[in-house]
């Protein structure tokens, strides 16, 4: 190959320009995609990310709130505002009503004797703090994982998987072996003997149950 070839090859300036351009911008999306497989992610956090993208790329079709994605979009939302400290709506609050925690009994003191003006006031007061009076939830309910950090982190290694040397290998061979390790702490060397030694009993009892069926 001559320099007059490679010349050919090497952009010139406005597509030089747009190379750069299209590069920083997959540099933000990665940097996105990256900071939502941290397990300190929470459902607030990709909230922002989320629409920071939809702000600047069009991803909003499939990312936003009301995306066919979300399977609870007002389970999720609620769980943001939780997070933010931001009041709910009616809807949101029905969403998440399973997961108020009661609130413990105070001790009620002797009531004091106050005058007439005291107690009118005190009792013009009772239903505005009453509503003023935040509702508690279980702890639980803003630590719920999302799933987009999930499924990113998966597809990551998948990724890193499905190298060039792995071309040819079977779809089933690398769904099975990914379905194992994204699910490594939930089995062991035991559990594969005890599926071995359950297959080898299921194939004993079809060939007892073949010889008897054609006898």
């Amino acid at each position: 190959m001559t320099v007059e070839a490679v010349e050919e090859l090497v952009p010139r300036g406005h597509v030089h320009r747009r190379i750069t351009t299209v590069v920083e911008k997959l540099r933000e999306l990665d940097s996105v995609c990256v900071k939502i497989q941290s397990e300190q992610c929470t459902l607030a956090d990709i909230r922002l990310l989320v629409d920071a993208c939809a702000v600047k790329y069009p991803v909003a079709d499939y990312l936003a709130t009301t995306a066919a994605i979300i399977h609870s979009p007002l389970f999720e939302s609620a769980i943001v505002k939780l997070h933010n400290d931001l009041p709910m709506s009616a809807d949101e609050t029905r969403e998440v009503e399973g997961f108020v925690q009661p609130l413990a009994d105070q001790p009620a003191g002797a009531p004091k004797k106050v005058d007439f003006a005291t107690s009118v006031v005190r009792k013009s007061k009772k239903p505005r703090l009453a509503g003023q009076m935040a509702v508690q939830y279980y702890p639980l309910l803003t630590c719920a994982p999302p799933t987009r950090n999930t499924c990113e982190r998966l597809f990551s290694e998948c990724k890193l998987v499905l190298t060039s040397l792995r071309a040819s290998t079977p779809r089933a061979n690398v769904e099975t072996a990914m379905f194992l390790y994204a699910n490594r702490g939930e089995w062991n060397c035991a559990t594969l003997l005890s599926c071995t030694e359950d297959c080898d009993t299921a194939q004993a009892a079809a060939v007892d149950f073949g010889q008897t069926w054609t006898a």
